[in-house]
């Protein structure tokens, strides 16, 4: 019996998977917005939030150098898909690692 509800649980998860697929699928500039993310970001960067709506991406993270800082604002300013790019907060991290935090706005072209 418990193997049952385990097969539920999972077939119940996997639907829930699949309207998510669905809801982005059938919204091409999400999509066109997570393909550019992934070609913009430097080796050494990690994104720790990334938010998308039809207007804007909002991404907060963090890269381990300057040179990533300016490659990653650099990408972002090059990309056609993008009217704005907005630099709303950046520091070094509290923690002694040298990390660079940032958190950028970037508005899509009408």
């Amino acid at each position: 019996i418990t193997g049952f509800g385990d097969l539920e649980d999972n077939f119940r998860q996997t639907q829930t998977r699949l309207m998510t697929i669905k809801t982005v699928s059938g919204q091409p500039r999400l999509l066109n917005a997570l393909d550019t993310l992934a070609q913009m970001i430097p080796a050494d960067a990690v994104f720790t939030n990334v938010a998308i709506n039809q207007e804007e991406v909002m991404i907060e993270g963090r890269v381990a150098s300057q040179i990533g800082f300016a490659t990653l604002l650099n990408q972002a300013q090059a990309k056609p898909e993008f009217a704005d790019v907005v630099l709303e907060n950046v520091k070094s991290s509290s923690d002694q690692s040298g990390n660079i935090e940032f958190r950028l706005i970037l508005t899509f072209k009408s």
